[in-house]
């Protein structure tokens, strides 16, 4: 069986016990279905079954045809003289500037599908020196230390060290996954709905996360990235994460966490929050919005 295969039939086995390991259940879910209550801290009686419940995430139906690898690039790199020089256009608080965002079109329900996905059009994933220091997200009281998980060869994505913080996944044994602020691609975030013995977790409320609102990703070094939100969305726990994960053609992020009503054998979906990279001034305001 070949690596890729291995990746496509044991996908990205992430968030085990980070995400199915308390039996609370996503707020939104909560509201649309009648009978079923908030998510709440872990109970004693359900720990034993929350335990032997960890399970395989999920994520959109597998599209073999994104996921070549980049084909090798031929012949001499051309002399320095004749290199083309890109100055990036930089922006008052020092950070580049993306291209103006196009406006893309999702579906109108909540599940997530390939039409979904194709809209986002592939790209190159973005590598180097890891950058990250904190995820913003003001609408829901989100501001939490980021932290590297890495996807080995077998393709399964470690869960966060703790509720409270937030996994940015490195994919640099998958070419054309994932993705790093600043060099491009989708870079993938996750973190717990809830945990057992802890509560809520630092992604409980992700739920809550609209289209158009703004996400920050907090550099290294202080600068901020400001990041569009595209849709947010549910797809089925027991699948494969290729389409999820893939680098997008716009420098882009992706926030993942468990979501459904917590059963025997854990949460049934993920949800899935994509944004695009887009230019604001300081402090996340006047942002070029897409028209």
């Amino acid at each position: 069986m070949s690596r890729r295969l291995t990746f496509l039939l044991a996908p990205l086995l992430f968030l085990a016990a980070a995400c199915d390991d308390e039996p609370g259940q996503d707020p939104s879910r909560a509201a649309a279905t009648p009978g079923l209550a908030a998510p709440t801290a872990t109970s004693t009686s359900a720990q034993t079954s929350t335990t032997a419940a960890r399970a395989t995430p999920a994520a959109s139906v597998t599209r073999t045809s994104v996921m070549g690898r980049p084909p090798p690039v031929s012949g001499r790199p051309p002399p320095p003289s004749q290199q083309p020089t890109n100055t990036p256009d930089i922006g008052p608080d020092g950070v580049p500037r993306v291209p103006p965002l196009e406006r893309l079109t999702f579906s109108d329900g909540s599940r997530l599908t390939l039409e979904d996905l194709a809209q986002r059009r592939s790209g190159t994933a973005g590598r180097g020196t890891f950058n990250i220091a904190r995820i913003v997200i003001p609408s829901i009281s989100v501001d939490a230390a980021v932290e590297v998980q890495k996807v080995g060869l077998d393709g399964r994505m470690p869960e966060p060290s703790s509720a409270a913080v937030v996994a940015w996944y490195d994919f640099s044994e998958w070419p054309g996954f994932g993705g790093l602020p600043l060099s491009g691609g989708n870079a993938v975030f996750a973190g717990d709905l809830d945990r057992t013995r802890v509560g809520p977790g630092v992604f409980f409320r992700l739920a809550e996360v609209r289209p158009g609102e703004i996400i920050a990703i907090e550099l290294t070094d202080g600068r901020r990235l400001y990041y569009h939100v595209e849709f947010n969305k549910l797809t089925a726990r027991d699948g494969d994460f290729a389409d999820v994960t893939i680098a997008t053609a716009a420098e882009s992020a992706t926030f993942i966490t468990a979501a459904g009503a917590f059963g025997p054998s854990g949460y049934p979906d993920r949800r899935i929050v994509w944004a695009r990279r887009v230019n604001c001034q300081p402090g996340g305001v006047g942002c070029d919005l897409p028209e």
